[in-house]
């Protein structure tokens, strides 16, 4: 879940506009600017969810420059279908100002229940730029512990000293596997943190602090300036932008 409106109070939020804006998917929307345009979104597997801040007409010119109207049988629904990205998509629309992105193959059944349960906004904390939950991240990351559950990740946006904070709380079966996790994820961070690492992201794992608490295990970074900076351009060079 990403707040816009939170992001873009931040110095580094053109870095991160142009960072967004090399992504595939992104490329194919050259008339909408995330940062600008958007005011919050939630991504979930295939699905994702936006509400915007400019006009319906605007987004929806957007959609029909690369996608055509598909009939879906579901009233108060208007919905496109196109290829982004390799995939086949249906773009969803059941209220104003908000789209729904699915993969073609469940758009019926989404479109329903647009119509019978309308979206909700997503609920941030006061500073909170954007959060993750992961779900078993053993599966997704490796070395990470088997027996983590969930992993929770928050990013705190500090427009005063163009900081940022990142914090993660990850839960485990008991007290004692806690503190073993903890020291074997602090143990993977610095393994992880080679000096091709240090160099590309200037340094911002140096200063991570992970100690267990209780059932969990806690995990702070605190990121400069320069650092955001590094890391928004590590992640534009993978996406094939400038």
């Amino acid at each position: 879940a990403v707040d816009f409106v939170e992001a873009r109070k931040h110095p580094q939020s053109a870095d991160l506009d142009a960072t967004i804006r090399s992504a595939p998917a992104w490329r194919a929307f050259p008339t909408i600017d995330p940062m600008r345009d958007l005011e919050w979104m939630i991504q979930q597997g295939n699905e994702l969810l936006v509400r915007h801040a400019v006009s319906d007409a605007q987004v929806d010119a957007a959609i029909a420059s690369i996608a055509k109207p598909e009939s879906l049988g579901v009233p108060g629904v208007v919905a496109w279908r196109g290829v982004v990205n390799g995939a086949d998509v249906v773009f969803l629309r059941a209220q104003p100002h908000v789209i729904r992105i699915t993969p073609a193959s469940t758009a019926r059944a989404v479109a329903s229940d647009l119509v019978a349960r309308p979206p909700r906004a997503p609920t941030f904390a006061p500073s909170e730029a954007a959060r993750i939950l992961v779900p078993h991240p053993a599966r997704r990351i490796s070395d990470v512990p088997d027996d983590v559950t969930e992993a929770r990740i928050s990013v705190e946006s500090h427009p005063a000293d163009s900081s940022a904070d990142l914090w993660m709380e990850a839960d485990c079966p008991n007290a004692s596997s806690a503190r073993t996790d903890a020291a074997r994820i602090a143990e993977l961070i610095q393994q992880k943190n080679n000096f091709a690492v240090r160099l590309v992201t200037a340094g911002l794992l140096n200063s991570a602090e992970v100690h267990p608490a209780g059932r969990h295990v806690d995990a702070h970074v605190k990121a400069t300036s320069q650092q955001i900076q590094s890391v928004l351009a590590l992640v534009r060079a993978q996406s094939g932008g400038p």
